[in-house]
């Protein structure tokens, strides 16, 4: 396995990480667009989102690792995926927390989608080291 999905949410970020230190989407033809889930086993109340991208070419490139053209949040309604409420922006930088902040919404599934950066069909992968998902106090998820 080259990228490790649990990567995602390992609280470690490295300067010059390595395949599996990272969630990515590369292969020989990059899709236009991937997702990762987080799933709950019940509702969580969640404000804030933070991703840190990595990645050895810049946003707009056609190969490569690349920040995302765009990226977005959805969660689960209970029967269909809804954009979070009042995004405060989603910045594409690398190396460092890509920070959104909304309204809060309960949920057990969040979805993260990334827009790969390119066009006709040539896309650069998207790199993730880190996806944090925050509430706005203490919560648990056991009954």
């Amino acid at each position: 396995m080259q990228y490790w999905i649990r990567a995602l949410n390992d609280g470690v970020v490295r300067a010059n990480p390595l395949p599996p230190d990272m969630w990515g989407s590369w292969t020989r033809h990059n899709p236009a667009s991937q997702w990762v889930e987080y799933a709950w086993t019940h509702p969580v109340t969640i404000v804030e989102s933070r991703v840190v991208f990595w990645g050895d070419h810049p946003q707009g490139a056609e190969e490569g690792v690349a920040p995302p053209a765009s990226w977005h949040l959805e969660y689960w309604t209970g029967s269909e995926w809804q954009p979070v409420r009042h995004p405060s922006g989603y910045p594409t930088q690398l190396h460092d927390d890509s920070v959104v902040r909304f309204d809060p919404v309960t949920t057990d599934r969040l979805h993260v989608v990334f827009n790969a950066s390119g066009h006709d069909g040539r896309y650069a992968a998207v790199a993730v080291q880190e996806w944090e998902t925050l509430a706005p106090s203490a919560q648990t998820t056991t009954r």
